[in-house]
This record gives structure tokens, sequence and C-alpha cells, in this order.
């Protein structure tokens, strides 16, 4: 698929690293497209979507490198495509339309932060010309100090309404709670009330922009507006410590998701999922627009069952009967599976199942491959953390076993007429073949860049960062590194006296950051690193501590 790529040189200027988060402003829509693109999707106004782009962005990412542009450049055109109608992304590259096509055509901004998004919408849309913005640019990062308090105030006012129906939706799912006894989040008795005394300080102090108070802590905020307007402060100078490269969607959110159907199977009250583990980000009313109908497949055991290969020949016959129905078609692409398994005397045990990269299930139809290694992975992790006797207890059954399971589509992307060219890769091209390993194999492959960075531990980060080398511009630098191991230890292990080896080679001299916490292993301010053979012929990279001790800190293939 060729796309036509928007002059971003403005918008993305100073940007080191994809945003996670979207928000879209767009006439006359549903929004529901915007499912082939990610399948976390949230309508905030009547024209304002917000899309978290966690579960598929290092897919994007991939699929951007194939076509030499970056990630939010790839995402843009696709989100262009998918929304502007006549309005084609040459057109516009080309400066070939009018200026009320201009004010028609949609708005996309990236963040770190869906507020942050949702505010910097506030601005684009009284400059028609800006159609494009990431946050993390040098434009977007000017455009933050633009926010007057006029458009903060109407965001938070649309906050406290999501706020309310976030917490009367999750006060409905509480067994034994009311609707009218909703929890106590961001919602709070006096939220209306706080708002408009912040409305009536700005007016007195006669105060136009967010900056002008931006040295006020939220703490302050809470004490005298309360712990709404002080959450979005927060998350309006904020900044979210994730990057790509540490992968925020995988295991964080399969373990939120066990742990809250659990309590939900043992009719507890059900804590409603949140959008990340950081508290950056755990307050925001997220809800996902649901598609209409989502597949799924139920079973009822005839024979009772304990081990995997009894369960892998019954579980890929249901994979190929989900393919068979009539809601689920060959363009799509499932990004989780949800499979919940019921026992004869523990507790249900639902299963998350996540695929890395979007996966295609008709094209396995029979062996189910893929998806059967990656459910394979996914219950070894669960039973072994949720079914073993150090959890259950004294209820632990060593001879318990599977009496039926349900196996639903949890999240995917839908099938439009724009993307399904997207979707039709060839298998055989080498990209290709790649996606279908990381989306078989148990742990992430990650590739790592070389940094600028002397000190062992920071000269390589994952390449996912994009971080800004200069190691390949400096000769000596680059030469040190290729010296280096490529297996370096996180953490240093001292190595026993008693180990023999046939000698040590002296590599060099690197000083430490021993002014820093992250300072251990009483190395002194510089290190004398060394190549040691042990008896078995394997070459370590070893350097030595203040006390004579060896130290193992990588090794060489």
């Amino acid at each position: 698929m060729q796309h036509s790529f928007l002059p971003f040189t403005s918008a993305l200027s100073g940007a080191s690293s994809p945003s996670r988060f979207v928000a879209i402003y767009m006439d006359a829509s549903d929004g529901g497209q915007f499912l082939s693109i990610t399948p976390k999707m949230m309508r905030w106004t009547a024209n304002v979507y917000l899309l978290d782009l966690s579960p598929v962005l290092n897919y994007w990412s991939h699929l951007a490198e194939q076509d030499n542009a970056s990630c939010t450049e790839y995402v843009s055109s696709l989100l262009l495509s998918l929304s502007a109608g006549n309005i084609s992304a040459g057109n516009i590259s080309a400066g070939n339309i009018g200026k009320d096509e201009i004010n028609r055509a949609p708005c996309f901004i990236f963040a770190t932060h869906p507020w942050q998004a949702l505010l910097l919408l506030s601005v684009a849309m009284e400059r028609p010309a800006l159609k494009f913005i990431e946050a993390q640019s040098h434009l977007g990062r000017r455009m933050m100090h633009d926010i007057t308090w006029p458009q903060w105030l109407k965001r938070c006012q649309e906050l406290r309404e999501h706020v309310s129906s976030w917490a009367l939706s999750e006060g409905g799912t509480r067994s034994g709670t009311s609707k009218n006894k909703s929890p106590r989040r961001l919602s709070e008795t006096k939220t209306s009330g706080t708002l408009s005394m912040l409305t009536k300080t700005i007016s007195r102090m006669h105060l136009t922009l967010i900056t002008q108070m931006s040295d006020i802590e939220p703490a302050a905020m809470h004490r005298r507006f309360g712990k709404l307007a002080a959450t979005a402060w927060t998350w309006t100078w904020g900044k979210a410590p994730m990057s790509v490269g540490q992968q925020p969607y995988q295991q964080p959110y399969q373990q939120r998701y066990q742990q809250s159907c659990q309590q939900s199977c043992q009719q507890q009250p059900l804590i409603k999922e949140e959008l990340s583990d950081d508290l950056f980000l755990s307050d925001f009313p997220w809800q996902n627009v649901v598609p209409p109908e989502s597949p799924s497949i139920g079973r009822h055991m005839e024979t009772y069952l304990r081990q995997w290969a009894q369960i892998e020949p019954l579980l890929c016959e249901d994979l190929d009967k989900i393919c068979t129905l009539a809601c689920w078609t060959s363009s799509e692409r499932v990004v989780s599976l949800e499979w919940v398994l019921s026992f004869s005397c523990s507790p249900p045990l639902p299963i998350l199942v996540l695929f890395r990269h979007p996966h295609a299930l008709h094209r396995e139809s029979g062996h189910h491959k893929t998806a059967l290694l990656q459910a394979f992975h996914s219950w070894q992790k669960a039973t072994k953390q949720h079914l073993s006797p150090e959890i259950l207890g004294d209820t632990y059954i060593a001879d318990d076993t599977i009496t039926d399971w349900t196996l639903t589509i949890k999240e995917r992307l839908l099938a439009t007429p724009t993307m399904r060219s997207l979707f039709s890769d060839d298998l055989t091209t080498e990209s290709s073949q790649l996606l279908r390993i990381e989306n078989s194999v148990a742990v992430p492959l990650i590739g790592y860049a070389i940094t600028d960075h002397w000190c062992p531990e920071r000269s390589f980060v994952p390449a996912s960062e994009e971080y800004p080398s200069e190691a390949g511009d400096d000769p000596s630098k680059f030469a040190t590194h290729q010296r280096r191991p490529l297996f370096i230890y996180d953490q240093p292990m001292a190595i026993p006296n008693k180990e023999q080896s046939s000698g040590l080679i002296f590599c060099e001299r690197v000083a430490t950051t021993w002014w820093s916490n992250e300072h251990t292993n009483k190395t002194g301010p510089s290190r004398d690193y060394y190549i040691r053979m042990t008896n078995d012929g394997l070459l370590q990279w070893v350097f030595q501590n203040n006390d004579g001790h060896l130290v193992l800190h990588g090794l060489f293939g």
C-alpha cells in the first residue's frame, strides 16, 4: 500500500519517539472506521475521538519503517485516508485545496497522554492551518503555552461529565452496589462548585493563559479547587515515563485483566480496568467504543481435561469455528483473545492471549500454530500464577480438571475497504516472516541501538526509542563499542574466587558515574575491564572492584 506522506517537518521536529495517544476532530461520522487502526477508541464529544495506539504501536512502527517513514507520519496518513473523504493526502501535500476544504479537514494531535492531546486539539481548532501536531515536537511544546483558561476549563467540564458517566457504569457493575452510590475517584460532591470557584478566581485575577499559573503545585490546586482540577493540572504539565520500548501494553495489561476477571468470577467487587499501571494515566475515565458483536465460541467438555496435549486439539477446533462465524471476516485481524476456563472445583480462570502484531486467524485455518503457541504461553503463566498451591492454599486440588471454556475475540482491527489492501501483505517476505515469529515466541524481540554514553550500562537503548546516537559519528566510540560483548548483564555478578581461569587480557578503563545513586559494586571512580577465559572455554567480560574481586558484567559469543 503506497502512501503520500504529509509535510511533517515542523509538526514532528524535536519528537524523540512516537506518541501513544491521538485526539481527532472530524465532522459527521460515528468514528467506527478508526477501529481498523486500533481496538482502543473513545468518543470524547460528538466530533472528538481519542485513540490508544498501545496494542498496535509496534506493528505500525514496523510498517512505517518499511516505507522509510516515522510511525506518526504513517498513522496520520492512514487516519487521513479513513476520515478525509475526498480530501487526499496528495492534495494537502501539494497545497491544492482551498480554505473551506482546510476547515473541513480532520485534525490529528499525537501526545503521550490523552489529556494533553485534547488540550492541543482545542488550540489547533482555532488555527485552521494546523492539522497535524505532535505534542513532543518543538511546535507542540510551544503550543502548550498557548492554551487559554477558557479552553482548559471547557475540557475540565467535559472531563467531569465523563467521570460521572464512568463512575456510574463502574458502580453498576459492582455486586450489591447501587448506581446512586458510585465510587469517588475523581467525581466529588462539590466538583461543579470547585470548578466554578476556579473560574471566578481566574476572572478576578484577569488571567488569560494557563502558563500564568504554571508554578502552582497540584497539591495546592487540590486544596483550593478540588481533586478533579488538581488531577487535570497534573496531566497538563506532567510527563509520562513510559516509552515504546518498554512495551507498556503487554504484561501489565494482562495481569490487571486476569485480576479483575478473577474478582468478577468470585463475585467480589469489580475494579474497573485502568488505562495503565502508571498513576499518571490511571484516573483518566477511558471508555472504549465496543464493536457491535464479538465472535465467541463455547465448549462443554465430554471428558475432563488436565494436560495441554488434551487441550490443544480442542482449542484448534474452536479457532476454526470462530473463522466460520459471519461476524468475523478473513480481512480482519485479532489483537487479543479472551479464554475463560471453568474448573470442577477451582474458581474460573480468565486468560488473555495477546498478539504482539495483529494476527490473521484465517491464514492458519486447520493448524493455528501462532495462536496455539501464544495460548500455551499464556496458559502456562496463568495456571502457575493463579492455580498454584501457594495461591489457592487449602482450596488447592491437585487433580482439578477443566469442565468447559469460552473463547472470544476480545480486541480486533475491523476491516474497511481502505485497510484491506494493507492487511493483505505477502507472508513470504522477510518482513512478514519477522512479524509472524514475534507473534509466536514467548518474549518480545527487541532490537538495540548504540548510544553515545561511555558507561556500559547506558551504551545501548531499545531501537524503538529512536535515541539520537552520536556513536556512529565518533570513530573512537564506535570502535570501543565493537570490542564490548553483545550480552551484558543488568546487574553485574561477583565471581567466586575458587573458579579457575586461564588468565586475564586487559581491554579498557572506563570512568564510572560515581556521583549517582546508580553506582554500585564498590568500583571507585573507574573500572578496568578484562577478557577472562574459563576452563570451559567461555569468554567473560569482567572488571575488578575495590576489594580485588572479579565481577562478571558480560559474555562474549
